[in-house]
């Protein structure tokens, strides 16, 4: 059987195989049914290692196994249902991670990380405590920080474009931040085009619609900042910028103009 080493690295990345289990799946997709010493000719893998590769295949939900039959046969699930058990396997292991990472969260080793971070931050030069965030993907990782971060307020000013792409991309620790009691408002020239967005966010927040700012910003506790650099729908995702700025003197003062712009009709 000839196949693509294209093909092959395609099975790979799509259906979370490796090399072996990929030449497999696919020698037994073209027979329907094999036992293991044919799909080990047909495939090029070595027949001390089909045995093992082929029950790697079976857990996860990709080959069935007739064992009642000698030699054993094994019997090819169709690709549209092996893509639904991939994405099975794949939210289960997402779930047994988040468990993971939560009970890390309570370990006596991250405590005293934390204990540590604190007393390291606590000797940061205030120039230090400032930089340029590069990219939309670095923004969005920060805007993650401050929304987890924040303890009593969140202020958030967006453009059309912004508002919608926070609600595909931070809308969930939104939600988080507003379970815990952080007071949460949210304001820009918003459109029809936002319907959907303003909607989403006003389970959680206050939402204002208001002409008197056109601006990307986001404080955190009238500590933490981030202010974008261009419009976002104006700029390329991988040449978006910001300023990130941890500073209670002049967040506070970017939070007392919002709060002006904030009480204006």
């Amino acid at each position: 059987m000839i196949v693509s080493d294209k093909t092959v690295e395609d099975v790979k990345r799509i259906f979370d195989t490796n090399l072996y289990e990929s030449r497999l799946w696919i020698a037994l997709l073209s027979r329907g049914i094999s036992t293991a010493g044919e799909l080990s000719e047909i495939s090029a893998v070595p027949r001390s290692r089909t045995y093992d590769v082929l029950e790697s295949l079976e857990s996860k939900g990709l080959i069935g196994v007739k064992r009642e039959t000698r030699p054993v046969k094994y019997i090819a699930i169709s690709p549209e249902d092996g893509l639904e058990q991939v994405k099975k396997n794949h939210f289960a292991k997402l779930a047994e991670q988040k468990k993971f990472m939560d009970k890390l969260k309570k370990h006596e080793m991250v405590s005293k990380l934390v204990s540590l971070h604190k007393t390291g931050s606590q000797m940061v030069e205030s120039h230090d405590k400032a930089g340029l965030l590069r990219s939309r993907r670095g923004i969005s990782h920060h805007i993650d920080t401050v929304l987890r971060n924040a303890k009593k307020t969140i202020d958030i000013i967006a453009t059309p474009a912004e508002l919608n792409y926070l609600l595909d991309h931070h809308l969930d620790n939104v939600k988080l931040a507003s379970g815990k009691g952080v007071k949460i408002r949210v304001a820009g020239p918003f459109t029809d085009r936002n319907k959907d967005a303003v909607k989403a966010f006003g389970k959680h927040a206050t939402v204002k619609k208001t002409n008197k700012i056109n601006a990307r910003i986001i404080l955190g506790d009238e500590e933490e900042m981030i202010f974008s650099l261009f419009p976002h729908e104006e700029i390329h995702h991988l040449y978006d910028n910001a300023v990130w700025v941890h500073s209670p003197y002049f967040v506070k003062a970017m939070g007392q103009m919002f709060d002006n712009i904030w009480k204006k009709r």
